[in-house]
């Protein structure tokens, strides 16, 4: 949809279900990037759990004490949610190809991974997250924030 609408300048993509915008992000946000996040760690027990693989392995140990991030809120300029959704891609790809065949070990559930994966290796310091953007994950609160995460 955002390649097929060059005019979109800002957008966001959000989780269907279980986010609700509680306050108009688009006067604020700027031409910044952000997404959501949760009082978790990158190298948290779950994330362990579900995303396995060489690559992602190395990248939970790296990145370990890292906040985890959330994909359910990405928001920013067009073509820096394009470039994001791009890398996402190709990393899926390069993944998905060392496995079928290389034999690699499978990597699990990609989605929260692979979008930790990207977003701290190929936009460092370019994603802005916490109370400002979103609500504490699973907190079901009403706050000055943008979005509430369910």
């Amino acid at each position: 949809y955002l390649q097929a609408h060059p005019d979109i300048e800002r957008a966001w993509c959000v989780d269907a279900t279980d986010v609700e915008m509680l306050h108009d992000p688009f006067p604020m946000m700027g031409w910044n990037m952000y997404c959501g996040s949760e009082p978790e760690v990158v190298g948290c027990r779950w994330m362990k759990a579900h995303h396995g693989g060489p690559e992602m392995n190395g990248f939970l140990h790296k990145f370990a004490s890292r906040t985890l991030i959330n994909t359910g809120l990405l928001g920013g300029p067009r073509a820096d949610l394009l470039e994001f959704i791009g890398e996402m891609l190709s990393a899926y790809e390069r993944m998905e190809h060392k496995r079928f065949y290389l034999g690699a070990a499978s990597y699990g559930v990609l989605d929260m991974g692979l979008f930790n994966l990207v977003g701290f290796t190929k936009f460092p310091g370019r994603l802005h997250f916490g109370h400002r953007v979103h609500t504490r994950f699973k907190a079901f609160e009403r706050t000055s924030a943008w979005w509430r995460h369910k």
